[in-house]
């Protein structure tokens, strides 16, 4: 009973993921261990390696005749449910330890569950009724996609999921404001403008304040990222007092701090610049931040290399590239190693020729 149970699991999983997905209904939960125990014994089961803990996974071929079973048992749907629920809420604790010091532990973590939030995606996806959760589980993602090197693939799963659910609900607003995150991280600006426009104004209809604030941001981001610093200013400012307005303080937050100081920088304020880049760095310092410090770094290394003071530039710019490597954050290596290389013996600044 137990293998087949546990064959609804599309990669490794621990024993709480084990315990919560396939207990009761004739398994007792104090059971499981040794249940799982006898598995590994024979061999059906497979112990991994993980950094994490203990971690456990059926062969292929026992997988999918545990899927037979279930689905002849009349099991699968209530399965995948709870098995849905369980990485539900994995992305959300992992959405809200991705501001803090075990911040590159999440991203770890996350990675590890990859294979299985993709099932539990495919499942809201498919099965009528659940298409809202999807809504919210791709949404809840945005640290995942954005921040640890996947914006593509979330951009795909925000986009079906926003086609199957048009209302203008709390998860909605979450799903656009990711998707046209992801899309600014593709360079696809055509496409982020109207997606993030929606996102503000049903924000705007419905009173939703921290939506509000996150889709003025991303606004920001992709105005930067069309060579606009004067616009993405204005935008990092707006989407900074809507913040404040909520009380909002986390990685996102620091994020719109290093994206006004950038912008100001490129737009010739290096005062204001630096002073917004320097609050924003003690801020990752005080609160173990490392994702939105990598970029706050990158910002302060190309003001160095504005300033003519290549050592210290150079030092910025390397612990940026090792900190983006942490998250395998493509969005921030490339610009950081390019950085880098300029601050190598490429051509000066600006004003420095």
């Amino acid at each position: 009973m137990l293998r087949a149970r546990l064959s609804v699991f599309a990669g490794g999983f621990d024993a709480d993921a084990a315990e919560y997905v396939c207990a009761g209904a004739g398994i007792d939960p104090d059971e499981l261990p040794g249940l799982l125990g006898g598995l590994l014994a024979r061999s059906v089961l497979l112990r991994e390696r993980s950094p994490h803990g203990a971690r456990f996974r059926l062969p292929d071929a026992d997988r999918a005749d545990g899927r037979r079973r279930l689905r002849a048992a009349g099991e699968e749907r209530r399965l995948r449910r709870r098995h849905r629920d369980w990485y539900l809420g994995v992305a959300t604790w992992g959405e809200v330890e991705w501001f803090g010091p075990r911040q590159a532990e999440t991203a770890e973590r996350t990675a590890l569950v990859h294979a299985d939030l993709r099932a539990a995606l495919e499942f809201c996806l498919t099965e009528p009724g659940e298409q809202r959760t999807a809504l919210l589980l791709a949404g809840t993602l945005w640290f995942y996609w954005a921040g640890c090197g996947h914006p593509g693939e979330g951009r795909r799963w925000l986009e079906r999921a926003l086609a199957l659910d048009p209302e203008p609900t709390e998860a909605r607003a979450k799903a656009l404001w990711a998707a046209g995150w992801t899309a600014t991280l593709q360079g696809d600006l055509t496409a982020a403008g109207p997606v993030l426009e929606e996102c503000r104004r049903q924000a705007l209809a419905t009173g939703d304040d921290r939506a509000l604030a996150r889709a003025v941001h991303r606004q920001g981001d992709a105005a930067l990222a069309g060579d606009r610093p004067a616009r993405a200013a204005e935008l990092f400012e707006e989407a900074l007092r809507h913040y404040r307005a909520v009380g909002e303080l986390d990685s996102n937050v620091l994020r719109a701090m290093v994206g006004l100081g950038t912008a100001q920088l490129r737009r010739g304020d290096r005062e204001g610049g630096e002073l917004r880049l320097g609050r924003a760095r003690e801020l990752c310092e005080q609160y173990g931040e490392q994702w939105a410090y990598a970029y706050g770094l990158h910002a302060l290394a190309y003001a160095r290399w504005l300033d003519g003071a290549i050592r210290p530039a150079r030092t910025l710019a390397r612990e940026s590239v090792r900190l983006h490597r942490r998250f395998n954050d493509r969005a921030g290596i490339v610009p950081a190693l390019d950085l880098l290389a300029r601050l190598e013996g490429g051509p000066l600044p600006p004003g420095n020729s």
